[in-house]
């Protein structure tokens, strides 16, 4: 009991440490322009791809502040619930002991750690999808599937309740429900080998999901005026998907050779599940660590979708695998010599996570942009200074740099993008906020802005700034020097007098020329 409230204690500090290591990201600057709007517009028009559960429920945590702290808290204290969720059905089909190691491994998942700290619906959907997925495997596993048995009919409504709040947390959600009733109607038929059993199962699972399709579908139909198109994602290679399953499953900061032997662990565990785990944890590990991975792989021949943030189940299926291969050891000091290495090297690479220094993989350098202009803006508030200039390449930053600037009494804002240029002052975005996501990117686009005022906006900074914050990439800066700027050759911040650019995320000096 003492090394489970260690490692709780561990977990809590990794999770909060964390929360204001990284700026915003694109998608949290999204999650944050939508909150930002009020509660009607959430349910009336489609701001994003994904459905308005979470963005409601993070608005209504904006109770506790907006800052980086206060919004990613919530995730922080979702991902502490999680294995709340899992810990009484572990107990009741293996046992206190199993429950509390599992609990363990998910809490010192360093993939959970890390979609603990963003404000987005990830960690909001694997509660749902979990304690979902706990609720009909429980149904399907009664020998009496009869609406005349009170025990079926609260597991059929909680189903229900869980699973449509899934799906009105994300729209993965309705894959995943899939790929888990799938795996209910297969581990049904190998149980029992008999045709009339698992059509029993199957006509409750089919029936039961009928009524949460159609308690979802008003949303789907209503958002498909302006839903996303995918088209930046493409779809994973086998390899691709066999990396990216590896590195979620299991503990990172250890390369190639340390997500082997976890794989081959799990592989294993798989194995002996099949087995020798009860049934209910069969079908729960066949469900989150294979089911739920694959049918995500699947989907994305039709909408790329498979990445990290959607198979985040396979970590509650393989670490319940791993406790399962654990239980089944013959030698109780191989046993205890497994598990404390697994806590080990759990716990380290969490560590890696917490004291890393670049950003995430999947956020790409554009949260170093970001990240720049948040070290930019809080210099420029300490000094006082009230007005800066915003260059960047895409309109999808917008939203996260507008939120290290939102407090400025007077911004410009100037976005270039290839080789277009527009502007869009905070009046503009105020109201630009408001528009649904797609028709927002057609109206940037239909609205360039003529060189002639590009460059009235620069002369309108050399007479009434002192500073100005400009971002851009590499193929901008002959546009640029055009304006009549040049680069110093100084890599860090001036803070007093002088304008900031950003070339390749490197900081540099910028000074009017002399003409």
């Amino acid at each position: 009991m003492i090394l489970f409230a260690g490692i709780v204690v561990t977990a809590i500090i990794f999770r909060f440490v964390t929360l204001t290591k990284d700026a915003f990201w694109i998608d949290e600057g999204l999650t944050w322009a939508i909150v930002d709007l009020p509660f009607s517009y959430l349910w009336t028009v489609p701001f994003d791809a994904h459905p308005p559960l979470y963005y409601t429920i993070q608005k209504a945590w904006l109770i506790f502040g907006d800052s980086e702290f206060a919004m990613r808290s919530l995730s922080a204290l979702l991902g502490l619930a999680l294995p709340a969720v899992m810990f009484p059905f572990i107990r009741k089909h293996l046992g206190v002991r199993s429950a509390a190691l599992v609990a363990c491994l998910v809490l010192l998942s360093y993939t959970l750690i890390v979609h603990s700290s963003t404000i987005r619906s990830y960690a909001l959907l694997l509660i749902f999808g979990t304690a979902a997925a706990i609720q009909i495997i429980e149904l399907t596993s009664l020998s009496d599937l009869s609406l005349k048995s009170r025990e079926v009919r609260n597991r059929s409504l909680l189903y229900i309740l869980y699973q449509t709040a899934a799906l009105y947390t994300h729209l993965i959600a309705i894959v995943h429900a899939a790929a888990l009733g799938a795996s209910i109607v297969l581990v049904s038929f190998l149980i029992h080998r008999r045709l009339t059993p698992t059509l029993k199962v199957l006509g409750a699972v089919a029936a039961i999901n009928a009524i949460v399709v159609a308690l979802w579908a008003p949303w789907p139909l209503f958002m498909m005026a302006s839903a996303d198109d995918f088209g930046w994602l493409h779809q994973a290679s086998i390899i691709g998907a066999i990396k990216t399953f590896s590195e979620t499953v299991g503990p990172n900061g250890f390369g190639k050779f340390g997500e082997a032997p976890i794989l081959l662990l799990l592989a294993t565990g798989l194995i002996f599940s099949i087995r020798r785990a009860p049934p209910p944890i069969l079908v729960f590990i066949i469900a989150n660590l294979v089911a739920i991975p694959a049918a995500v792989y699947v989907t994305g021949f039709i909408k790329p979708v498979f990445m990290e943030r959607t198979i985040l189940q396979a970590i509650l299926g393989g670490s319940v695998a791993l406790v399962v291969l654990l239980r089944c050891l013959p030698s109780n000091t191989l046993r205890q010599g497994l598990t404390a290495g697994l806590l080990m090297i759990y716990g380290a690479s969490c560590v890696t996570y917490v004291t890393r220094s670049g950003q995430l993989k999947y956020q790409g350098d554009k949260l170093q942009l970001v990240e720049n202009f948040r070290n930019v803006a809080a210099q420029i508030s300490k000094t006082g200074n009230s007005e800066a200039i915003l260059i960047c390449r895409e309109d999808q930053e917008i939203p996260a740099l507008y939120y290290y600037m939102r407090n400025y009494p007077e911004k410009t804002w100037l976005l270039i993008k290839d080789d277009q240029t527009y502007t869009i002052d905070p009046e503009h975005w105020i109201n630009f906020k408001k528009v649904p996501v797609s028709q927002r990117t057609l109206d940037l686009i239909a609205k360039p802005v003529p060189a002639t005022a590009v460059e009235s906006r620069f002369d309108r900074l050399d007479l009434v700034i002192s500073r100005g914050c400009l971002y851009t990439w590499q193929s901008q800066e002959p546009m640029v020097q055009s304006m009549g700027y040049e680069f110093s050759g100084e890599s860090h911040f001036a803070w007093v007098t002088d304008r900031v650019y950003l070339l390749h995320n490197t900081p540099r000096k910028l000074t009017p020329s002399q003409k």
